[in-house]
């Protein structure tokens, strides 16, 4: 961006009131994009900027500057199911959709003007062709989730152009390039904070694993390098450490395992992978694998060809509530029966399904019908969906294959992130099996008199180890 498209930019988040110190500006770049660096000392401690509400995108704002929209997707919160905060997110979306692609009639015409095109956002990977994300990610969690997206976003276009036919218009691309600035520059509320979403993101690489949010938290406070603060009227950020002249400004957009960095901003951390509990798969079970149970509630689920459960790189409660889901089906019992004898160590949640809402089911050790052979059952089922997994996935087999093959790629370019993204799963995978044989060779050692590995099972709930 260059100087007077920043300078525009900080008059105008001046004259809404916003308190902008004078010691930083946008970094130039012909690619478009965030990044601020400092042009005069800022010490630690000090302000960077102060940026008022009336500055922000929000549903208040839209309603303020363009109630047409706001009532038209406001209607839609009455819509079932909604996903959390949708309404929302739509109200973004559609605002930015109408309002940057002619910033000059809106009130935020400097804001939009100073940011990334949408047609810059087109880069995203969202936006790559099926066939390149299947060459290297085929068969990972990542690729579905990007294909959930797609599908999400096709969804919310139609829904929204029933309802406000203005935005029929532009087309599915148009409105998934909207979208996606959304996603990437939305902060809780959700809002739009200028100034704020220039800021690229970092975390500084840990001396060790970081085990669950406290060690997250821990690791910021010290090594962050903006503080960020609410006031009735104000969001503040300020330097943790100082700055020299030429130093980039960074801050946290927030914790993440590599797919979720790559499916929104195209990033990927090299790091994450081993010093964090971020990383995450899902073991594919096949559903035909699973014994059958006749209880009507159960029906649903047991229909679908194939189910993922959720598992990451630590001991933590994915992996507990993986096994539990293994351990209801495996044991011989019936959900009414399982509920007359263990109450509340019978989990039943709702989760999402690929067409309809379905109930999920979780089974604790201590539930005095669980056996041997059945927990047994249950290490077997979850054994089978981590070779499931890996069996699908494209590129080598072995890991040290997969680390070779990054040492080879020139960082930053699309394959080395899809490998990046591939060589994560696949380290989940090799930690979810060293974790099931220690869980197997426990189990074998208890025998029938398995009280032990109870007690060490049950230890698990709720905590996160490595």
């Amino acid at each position: 961006m260059g100087l007077g498209k920043t300078l525009r930019l900080l008059r105008w988040a001046k004259a809404c009131g916003s308190v902008i110190e004078d010691k930083w500006r946008q970094r130039s770049s012909t690619r478009g994009g965030r990044g601020v660096i400092a042009t005069k000392l800022i010490k630690s401690g000090e302000l960077v900027a102060a940026v008022h509400e009336k500055c922000m995108v929000s549903n208040e704002t839209i309603w303020e500057t363009d109630p047409e929209t706001w009532r038209a997707v406001a209607s839609l919160e009455a819509t079932p199911p909604l996903r959390p905060h949708a309404a929302s997110y739509w109200m973004l979306t559609v605002f930015v959709l109408l309002h940057s692609g002619n910033p000059s009639h809106s009130r935020f015409s400097d804001y939009f003007g100073s940011m990334s095109t949408l047609e810059d956002l087109s880069s995203l990977p969202l936006f790559w062709s099926d066939g390149e994300l299947m060459s290297e990610l085929q068969g990972t969690q990542a690729l579905g989730e990007l294909q959930d997206i797609s599908t999400m976003v096709r969804r919310d276009y139609d829904l929204l152009r029933e309802v406000y036919p203005v935005v029929g218009q532009y087309s599915v691309t148009d409105y998934g390039l909207a979208y996606s600035f959304v996603a990437m520059h939305a902060f809780a509320g959700p809002k739009l904070i200028p100034i704020l979403d220039l800021l690229n993101h970092d975390i500084p690489v840990p001396d060790e694993r970081m085990l669950g949010h406290e060690a997250q938290n821990n690791h910021m406070d010290v090594k962050g390098e903006i503080e960020i603060n609410s006031s009735p009227s104000y969001i503040i950020f300020r330097a943790r450490r100082d700055y020299q002249p030429g130093d980039e400004i960074h801050w946290n957009y927030h914790f993440s395992g590599n797919h979720g960095y790559f499916k929104v901003y195209g990033f990927v951390l090299p790091w994450i992978h081993k010093l964090s509990c971020l990383s995450t798969t899902s073991l594919s079970l096949l559903m035909s694998d699973v014994p059958s149970k006749e209880d009507a509630s159960t029906v649903e689920i047991g229909k679908r060809g194939w189910l993922g459960l959720l598992v990451g790189s630590c001991l933590d409660d994915k992996l507990t509530k993986a096994l539990a889901f293994a351990r209801f089906w495996s044991t011989p019992a019936s959900l009414a029966e399982l509920q007359g004898a263990c109450g509340s160590l019978v989990e039943v949640t709702h989760g999402g399904g690929d067409s309809a809402v379905v109930e999920t089911f979780h089974l604790h050790v201590s539930c005095k019908l669980v056996s041997f052979e059945a927990e047994r059952g249950a290490l077997a089922i979850l054994r089978r969906g981590v070779v499931s997994r890996a069996l699908a996935m494209q590129g080598p087999e072995s890991l040290e294959a997969e680390e070779q093959l990054l040492q080879s790629l020139d960082p930053g370019t699309r394959k080395h992130k899809m490998v990046t993204i591939r060589r994560d799963e696949k380290y989940v995978l090799g930690r979810v099996s060293e974790y099931l044989s220690n869980f197997e060779s426990r189990l074998n050692a208890a025998g029938s008199d398995w009280q032990e590995y109870v007690a060490y099972i049950g230890g698990l709930y709720n905590r996160t180890l490595d």
